[in-house]
């Protein structure tokens, strides 16, 4: 089973990493841990100065989670085991199209699944979501060439403390600080807040979520921005036939650029979302569109990623 398909020719991210003390993570440069095709979100949480082997501020504290609580989990708004939101994200003008598939494996686990016609590889990362934190709390990144499928990245967020602590296949271990949950990584194209929405408690209010941008500096040698997004209702809009509750967001996070977030009114499921700002500095901007939605067990999804597999090492691309 495939997953829809957008027209034109899908490229992934390919940068290489490589530590320089008080400079950046960026480009397409040779990385001593063997980090290949990271991804967005995960991969940026390597972005920053040589300081993130220590831990940031001193003393870990537990995260206030004031903004948790506007979520409130409701199992029968979950969507079923087995079910598989298909996404393609782009430029806001539909240039530089990507697929994401976003698979249900558990109540309590997704996988997501990023891919192009014709790629060397693709990358994998599965999360376990805390519904209590409303926010992915464990990760774990793979990425299969034709030579292997190999584990890249584990991160894990603490109940107790407000930290990110990432491990890099090779590589360090580093720790990253928050002080508002639910925490999420903007480069991760909300796949890690899309299981979260239909279980909004109140989804006609505003509601603010902590995220941390990968691509820009923080303040006060801070290697990366981490601060508060917030979304505000703006009206509804009907996308495809399906009637969608609209959020405006911004928020000291996105400085002055503002984008707009489509929940399906009736299950309150990611459709749509958009914003100025991008999620990766592979794109000028950031859209995401849901093209597409199926069913299929844990045998059909890990035959889906084989035959991705199969694909990259018979041809060196996954199929067109």
């Amino acid at each position: 089973m495939l997953p829809p398909r957008q027209g034109g020719v899908l490229s992934l991210d390919r940068c290489r990493l490589v530590p320089v003390l008080g400079g950046t993570f960026h480009g397409s440069i040779s990385c001593p841990f063997e980090t290949r095709l990271l991804p967005h979100g995960l991969r940026a949480l390597l972005l920053g100065s040589a300081a993130l082997l220590a831990v940031l501020g001193g003393l870990s504290s537990a995260p206030a989670h004031a903004q948790s609580a506007a979520f409130h989990y409701r199992p029968e708004r979950a969507p079923a085991v087995g079910t598989v939101w298909h996404f393609a994200k782009s430029n806001r003008d539909g240039s530089v199209p990507w697929h994401l598939d976003l698979f249900f494996a558990s109540p309590t686990r997704i996988e997501v699944v990023k891919w192009a016609e014709g790629a060397t590889d693709f990358v994998e990362v599965h999360a376990d979501l805390d519904f209590a934190r409303a926010m992915p709390v464990v990760l774990q990144q793979w990425n299969t060439t034709k030579a292997a499928r190999e584990p890249r990245l584990w991160a894990f967020l603490p109940a107790d403390a407000g930290e990110l602590r990432l491990s890099v296949a090779g590589g360090p271990v580093l720790v990253s600080h928050y002080t508002f949950a639910p925490l999420q990584v903007w480069g991760f194209d909300l796949m890690g807040m899309a299981p979260m929405f239909p279980h909004l408690a109140a989804p006609d209010r505003p509601f603010e979520v902590t995220f941390l941008d990968p691509n820009r500096p923080g303040s006060n040698g801070a290697p990366f921005v981490v601060e508060r997004g917030r979304f505000t209702p703006d009206g509804e809009e009907t996308l495809d036939g399906v009637v969608c509750r609209r959020y405006r967001l911004a928020g000291p996070v996105f400085g002055d650029a503002v984008g707009t977030v489509w929940l399906g009114k009736g299950d309150g499921s990611l459709r749509r979302a958009e914003h100025a700002l991008r999620t990766s500095t592979d794109w000028t901007d950031f859209r995401l569109v849901r093209v597409g939605e199926e069913k299929m067990d844990g045998i059909a999804w890990e035959s889906f990623k084989l035959g991705l597999a199969e694909a990259v090492r018979r041809t060196g691309g996954a199929p067109e």
